[in-house]
């Protein structure tokens, strides 16, 4: 008789091994002196806990992979990202600068 939950397990190994599948325009929408928080918030999804903030949380960071077809964000595969994107924003929410840092 087979196991079903051998089955589940298997699938989610195997789901948690494939590379993410990137996007060439997951960051177009950021710009400098005219994105919210709101909006970062919104298209990328909230940061993970475990993600970096520095001076209050007006500097943040997303780790993010990169491959042929483009950026991808990484959720709970923190070991697997290739940068960073780092987020500054104004006292308003307003996105002041952004970066993508390779990491080394």
């Amino acid at each position: 008789m087979p196991k079903p939950w051998l089955a589940i397990a298997t699938l989610s190994l195997a789901a948690c091994a494939a590379e993410p599948v990137g996007q060439k325009d997951l960051l177009a929408f950021l710009a400098d002196g005219k994105t919210t928080r709101v909006e970062v918030e919104q298209r990328l999804g909230q940061r993970p806990s475990n993600a970096p903030t520095f001076e209050g949380g007006r500097i943040v960071f997303y780790r993010i992979s990169e491959n042929e077809s483009g950026y991808s964000l990484l959720r709970g595969k923190m070991n697997q990202y290739t940068h960073n994107l780092v987020l500054v924003f104004d006292r308003q929410d307003r996105l002041e600068q952004h970066a993508v840092v390779k990491v080394r």
